[in-house]
């Protein structure tokens, strides 16, 4: 039954959506023509590979460069900054959603080779359910984390000091997982990209961040 709602939901959002998907395809071709979507590969439910579709924000580049994107990284192009600051560059993975492999709400899925290296026991609880398009973990990443990240040592950075909280903070998902607190994430989410896109900076700790700290 969550897996139907869960597509049911994405159908809807892709046919309201689609003035804007088609508006992002065209403004990445006219930005820095190439490849409108990516797959980036990503650890999915129980650790499978995942497939993870986003709109193309960075340049192409055949160097090898940080999993970790900046808040200044100079692989951005100037309407990559936009979409990623309105998180429309997440919106293909709608499409994740319908085949099954995503959910609305789930923990954010994270690079496999971080994953295999530095996931404890407790972090690898967030595999248990399937990924999500938005979480309390990656709301916090959003509100309190990438405008923090330094272009020369954002994945360092990201992996020490980020990673464990952010990913226990959907472990506290994980455990308290209901309908009502998907529906709470949903609302949450769209009020916070909002206030963002207008300026916003300073945004309360999530409920969630004590708990993870204790985890």
């Amino acid at each position: 039954m969550e897996s139907l709602i869960n597509r049911f939901v994405a159908l809807i959002a892709i046919l309201i959506l689609s003035p804007i998907l088609i508006f992002v395809a065209i403004g990445i071709l006219i930005s820095d023509f190439g490849p409108i979507i990516y797959t980036a590969k990503r650890a999915g439910k129980d650790g499978k590979v995942l497939g993870v579709y986003k709109f193309r924000s960075m340049r192409i580049s055949n160097k090898k460069e940080s999993k970790i994107t900046s808040k200044n990284d100079s692989r951005i192009f100037g309407f990559g900054k936009f979409i990623r600051l309105v998180k429309v560059d997440e919106l293909p993975q709608l499409f994740n959603i319908l085949k099954g492999e995503m959910n609305i709400i789930g923990p954010r899925p994270e690079d496999l080779s971080i994953v295999e290296d530095h996931y404890d026991d407790i972090m690898m609880e967030s595999l248990t359910v399937n990924p999500g398009l938005a979480s309390p973990g990656s709301l916090y990443n959003y509100t309190h984390i990438e405008d923090s990240l330094d272009e020369g040592n954002a994945e360092e950075t990201y992996i020490k000091e980020i990673l464990p909280l952010k990913v226990k903070i959907d472990v506290v998902y994980v455990r308290n997982k209901s309908l009502f607190y998907d529906f709470s994430i949903i609302i949450k989410t769209v009020i916070i990209i909002v206030q963002r896109s207008f300026g916003k900076k300073d945004f309360p700790l999530p409920k969630e961040y004590h708990l993870a700290q204790k985890l």
